[in-house]
C-alpha cells in the first residue's frame, strides 16, 4: 500500500512544485494586465485630463482621480473572481489570500505607471490637437 501511495503522491508534488515556479509569471503578467488596462481605458480621456490640468487641477488630484478608478476597477474584478471561485470549489480557497493581495498589489502597481504616465501629458499640445 505505501507504494501505491508513494506513486500518487509523487507526481502530484511534482505538479505542485511546478505551479510553485510559474506563481511569479503570474503576478508580472498580473502587473502588465494593470499597465495595459489602465492605458487602454484612460487614453482616451486624455482630453478631460487636459482640461482639469488647465482649470487648475494639481497633478496630485489627477493622479488620484485615475488612480482611485483603476483600484476600484481591479478590487472588484478581483473579488467578481473569487466569487466565482467559491461558487465553484466552495470554501477551500482561504489559503490563497496571500496570493490575492500579491496580484492586486501587481495590478495597481502597473496601474500607476499607466496614471503617472498620464499625469505627464503636455496640456497645450493637447488642447491644441483637438482644435
Amino acid at each position: 500500500m505505501d507504494n501505491q501511495l508513494v506513486q500518487t503522491i509523487t507526481p502530484l508534488r511534482k505538479n505542485i512544485s511546478m505551479l510553485e515556479k510559474v506563481k511569479p509569471i503570474i503576478f508580472i503578467l498580473s502587473a502588465v494586465i494593470g499597465f495595459i488596462a489602465c492605458m487602454l481605458f484612460i487614453r482616451n480621456r486624455k482630453p478631460e485630463f487636459a482640461n482639469m490640468r488647465s482649470l487648475g487641477t494639481s497633478k496630485g488630484l489627477v493622479f488620484t482621480e485615475a488612480f482611485f478608478e483603476q483600484s476600484l476597477f481591479g478590487v472588484i474584478g478581483t473579488l467578481i473572481g473569487i466569487g466565482i471561485y467559491f461558487l465553484i470549489h466552495g470554501t477551500g480557497a482561504l489559503f490563497i489570500a496571500k496570493d490575492i493581495l500579491i496580484f492586486i498589489a501587481c495590478y495597481l502597481a502597473g496601474a500607476t505607471v499607466a496614471v503617472i504616465n498620464i499625469t505627464r501629458i503636455n496640456v497645450m499640445k493637447i488642447m491644441k490637437s483637438n482644435e
